[in-house]
């Protein structure tokens, strides 16, 4: 087992377990959009399992393991759908409809699908069949159920909630762990702790349930027996860790962590200990054997897994490399390079911005009533109506989240410069998509509209 090396800049998370304990899939940007890959248990023999234009996420197997559902985003909404565990036949949707579904997880028979849905308006979980026939809810009232996880054994399903329980004290937005049976009936809060409890995953003999808990801004894994007592804190990294998941033997857990700024899948015994990264690259892309992360020592700071590096500029290995390449082009060389470049960028964007100009000075953006919004943990989605009541042309719009600390966010997926053509009188609905912090509120939504770019 060799020591950690990390050499990336992208994110691996929210791993899943092949029924047999041979293979993880988990969710990639390394690609620079989010997709779904594959790994053996010890980190080798990468598959990218879906190559879409748009997001992929949250990978669940299906109990044979030959195939695997997961969430997509295209034509705006999320949805549904089954790749094969090879990776070798297109992807089929289960579920189409105008709203945010997510978080597949199959029931053990392999003949349904839970996940969760807005399409009343608010998150409720729901179930229908593998073919993605008899959508039915199994909640269906005001608080945000999200995150469904089937008992092994086929009789409940886990799923977290920001409803009041008993005696509990409510916080607005405070999620907790519930449980209830396969139909939807006996609902029961199984953990009553003071942050949020978020991401259940039951062990595989159906007694215990693996959930992330929020201590005062630090995510930590723990496990409960399934009626809520023995509570105890698995992993606690002094980091964030997340989506935890259960190996076939009981033994494992797998989980996402992000100590350096970049998530990466992770598995360690359910008491913590023997921590292994699993997605650790060489310097040339390659995958690495699972490495060994060293485990922190009480009272003191974690030792930091080893970071490559490009050799400090006093190195000689790299003033003989900048003198080379000096030499190869020159100054006068490089110098004139950039001012090309820069007069390009400058044409490229005086072309566009004065056909812009040009289409839509006759225009007029009116925003149709209020923008509304969803939201699912730290994925958004704001929906509004734009009317053109001049002729037609171009107009630029964005939405704006500000969160309840004044932070601003910005839609994620946009088209180029939010530019889109209208007829005159063309009504148009419009989704932005956005990513937010688990940990704030949305306090507003704003929608700029620009009937005359400039």
């Amino acid at each position: 087992m060799s020591k950690v090396v990390l050499w990336r800049t992208y994110d691996d998370l929210e791993p899943a377990w092949s029924p047999d304990g041979n293979r993880i899939a988990f969710v990639s940007n390394r690609t620079g959009r989010w997709q779904i890959y594959s790994m053996d248990k010890d980190g080798t023999d990468l598959r990218n399992l879906t190559r879409t234009t748009t997001r992929d996420v949250h990978p669940a197997w299906s109990p044979d393991g030959s195939k695997i559902a997961y969430a997509t985003l295209r034509f705006g909404f999320w949805s549904i759908c089954l790749v094969e565990a090879e990776g070798k036949a297109p992807s089929s949707i289960i579920t189409n409809n105008p709203a945010v579904e997510d978080h597949p997880a199959w029931s053990p028979d392999g003949q349904r699908i839970a996940y969760h849905s807005n399409r009343n308006g608010t998150f409720d979980i729901w179930v229908c069949d593998v073919t993605g026939a008899n959508q039915t809810p199994l909640t269906s009232d005001d608080p945000t159920d999200l995150s469904p996880a089937w008992s092994p054994d086929g009789k409940k399903i886990a799923y977290h909630s920001n409803r009041q329980g008993p005696g509990d004290e409510f916080k607005p937005g405070r999620q907790s762990v519930w449980v209830m049976e396969a139909n939807g009936s006996n609902l029961r809060q199984l953990t009553h702790g003071p942050g949020d409890e978020t991401s259940p995953a039951w062990s595989p003999d159906s007694s215990k349930i693996a959930f992330v808990a929020d201590q005062g801004g630090r995510k930590t894994i723990c496990v409960v027996d399934a009626d809520g007592s023995n509570r105890t804190e698995a992993i606690s990294l002094g980091s964030g860790c997340d989506n935890p998941a259960w190996s076939p033997q009981a033994e494992i857990l797998a989980f996402d962590s992000d100590p350096e700024g970049f998530f990466r899948v992770q598995t360690a015994g359910v008491n913590g200990s023997g921590r292994v990264e699993l997605s650790a690259e060489s310097k040339d892309g390659v995958a690495l054997a699972g490495a060994e992360v060293a485990a922190p020592v009480a009272g003191r700071a974690a030792p930091q897994p080893e970071r490559l590096r490009v050799p400090p500029p006093e190195s000689p290995t790299v003033r003989r490399a900048v003198t080379a390449h000096m030499k190869r082009t020159g100054r006068r060389g490089l110098a004139s390079n950039i001012i090309r470049l820069l007069l390009l960028g400058g044409a490229v964007f005086g072309i566009y911005y004065g056909v812009s100009w040009a289409l839509g000075r006759g225009t007029a953006g009116i925003l149709v009533d209020a923008p509304r919004w969803t939201r699912e943990e730290t994925e958004a989605t704001v929906t509004y109506l734009i009317r053109n009541d001049g002729r037609a042309g171009i107009i630029r719009t964005r939405a704006i989240i500000t969160m309840d600390n004044g932070e601003k966010v910005e839609s994620a997926v946009a088209t180029a410069f939010g530019a889109r053509r209208f007829r005159a009188g063309e009504e148009k609905t419009i989704r932005e998509d956005f990513t937010i912090r688990s940990d704030r509120q949305i306090k507003d939504v704003t929608v700029e509209i620009t009937p005359q770019p400039r």
